[in-house]
Order: structure tokens, then sequence, then C-alpha cells
């Protein structure tokens, strides 16, 4: 997922929101020029990653520092929260929502995504990670996807939201709130495309089996093309949809022959 996203940072030059943001390093990594981040987080994930920031890379000048917003979701609206950081909402922004959505009740992801879609420019993106639904109502059976969830419940971070992840379950989720899916990449594809000296095997999988990525956009692409007011564009001229396996292709083999349980134990950049 890093590699994916970083890779899409680079198309926008002018607002990235981090949603959930944790000890995420994207803002100080890429540096990226007129790029202005903003980091969503609860108040005390935010107040320690400020302090670890400022312990660990003290030059300010060298690594500017997004714009912490911090803010239980819960409680204060999105909008609202950003408004208080001089986020311009009439700009194309990038959002990204990075080991989260799965850690959420389904009401409280349809929330989440619904303050995005209210708050988003024409334009913007949303990039996220999900898992598969197969796997978490148990249609598909996976070895490390069991005990992996069985280790994230006992850690009191359980599993609770999927996503039905064809190229029309995606979309028909996300059509109502007035976004198109670009991309929708299985693991596998994932690793082929960002990570090629990864070899694949389905014995020992590089990526999690039950993860999938999707690009969308609202209203229009990004950058704005110049549209001839006569001549609107078509809905051929929109990107295609790369389709990932189904989930029987996807599927873990034999258990003795599961991935390790580690590589699903922790969400990656959530803090302790």
């Amino acid at each position: 997922m890093i590699n994916y996203v970083d890779a899409r940072t680079a198309w926008m030059d002018d607002i990235v929101v981090i949603i959930a943001a944790g000890y995420c390093t994207r803002a100080y990594r890429l540096k990226l020029g007129n790029t202005a981040f903003f980091e969503v987080d609860l108040p005390q994930v935010s107040e320690k990653k400020i302090a670890l920031v400022d312990a660990v890379i003290p030059d300010k000048a060298k690594y500017p520092r997004p714009a912490y917003v911090a803010a239980d979701l819960a409680v204060t609206p999105l909008k609202e929260a950003l408004t208080a950081k001089e986020f311009d909402a009439s700009k194309p922004t990038l959002f990204t929502c990075e080991g989260i959505l799965c850690y959420l009740p389904q009401e409280a992801v349809d929330g989440l995504i619904r303050q995005v879609s209210e708050l988003a420019a024409p334009g913007s993106r949303i990039c996220m990670d999900m898992i598969d639904r197969a796997y978490l109502d148990g249609t598909v059976k996976n070895r490390g996807f069991s005990c992996g969830s069985k280790a994230l419940e006992a850690r009191g971070e359980p599993l609770l939201s999927s996503f039905e992840t064809t190229t029309e379950g995606v979309s028909r989720y996300f059509k109502p709130h007035g976004w198109q899916l670009l991309e929708l990449l299985g693991p596998q594809e994932m690793a082929q495309k960002w990570m090629p000296h990864l070899k694949w095997s389905e014995r020992r999988p590089p990526m999690l089996v039950f993860e999938h990525y999707s690009l969308l956009q609202k209203g229009v692409p990004y950058p704005l093309p110049a549209v001839n007011a006569e001549s609107p564009p078509s809905a051929e001229s929109a990107p295609a949809v790369q389709q990932p396996p189904a989930p029987e292709q996807a599927a873990a083999p034999a258990p003795q022959e599961a991935a390790p349980v580690a590589e699903a134990a922790a969400p990656a950049e959530k803090p302790e």
C-alpha cells in the first residue's frame, strides 16, 4: 500500500489529507514542493506524533511539518476539523485511508465515506485498502487470515468491516457518493505492479491475500481537462478499471502451507 499511494501522491500538487495518519511518514519523506499535507488522527495520537517527529527530525526547514488535525471524527465532523486548519475545500484533494476502515464498524465506515464525499471538490481522489468480504464472512477459508484476525481481536482491535472487492461491488458502494472507480488491485496485481522484485508465491505470498486496493475519483478526472462545451467527454474516455482475481484465486492453500500469521498480525502505521 505504501508504494501504491506514494506513486499516486505525486499526481497531486495541491492538498493531501491522510485520515488516521498514525505514524505515517509520507509528509516528511515526499516533501512535494507546494503540496499541503493534513494529518488527521485522535488528539492523543497527534500529540505523540508531534513529539516523536520533533525528536527525530528537529530540522523543520528541511522537513516541513504537515497540518496536524487532532480530532475524533466520531465527535467532530471532518469538514469542521479541517476548516479549523485552513483547509481549502475548493481544491482537488487526495484523501488516503490506510489501515483504518477494517477496524471501524460498518456504520462508521459509511459515515466517514459520506463525510469525505461531502467535503471533496470535483477532481478529488481517494485511495484505500480494504478487506475482501469473502474472508471476513468465512466464505473463503484461510488459516493465515483466521489466526491473524483472532490475534487482532485478542489485542482489542477486531476486524469489523469489509467490502465486496469486485469492480461491480466497489462501484456500487461508491457511486451514490459521486465517486468513479479508476483502479482496483488484488494482492497479486499490487505485488506485480509495485514490487516486481518480489516473486509471487501461493505458499508464502509477499502481500496479504485478503487485502485489496482501490483508487477512485470524485466527479471528473484530475487534473481538470480542457473540455469543449459543445463536446462533453464521453463515458468511453474513462480509464479502464483493473479487475482483481476472484476470491477463490486469492485463497491460501491448505493449512500446512498457509502464510505466516505475523503478516496479518498488525495494521500498517497504527500506533500501539
